[in-house]
């Protein structure tokens, strides 16, 4: 399981996620925000599974994997930030 968040410029973990959740009263824990945010980012990996020749569950399964990988993760970073 890989573990990836953008921390630059003042990103927070997902351990830190979840307590200000929590804090603000929505219960979470680590494993649930790193699964939030990687759903998430399977919905915007999923055309590019489908752009490499995968469908149905294979896609699903291969943006699953694109949205853990830590350069794609940077990559919405930059693009959401306008650092690009």
């Amino acid at each position: 399981m890989i573990y990836a968040t953008v921390q630059k410029n003042g990103g927070m973990g997902f351990r830190e996620i979840a307590e200000l959740m929590t804090s603000n009263g929505d219960s979470m824990n680590h494993n649930t925000a790193r699964n939030h945010l990687h759903r998430g980012l399977s919905k915007l990996a999923l055309p590019l599974a489908k752009l490499q020749g995968f469908s149905g569950e294979d896609a699903e399964r291969e943006a699953y994997n694109i949205a853990q990988n830590s350069d794609f993760q940077s990559a919405i970073h930059q693009i959401l930030s306008g650092d690009l």
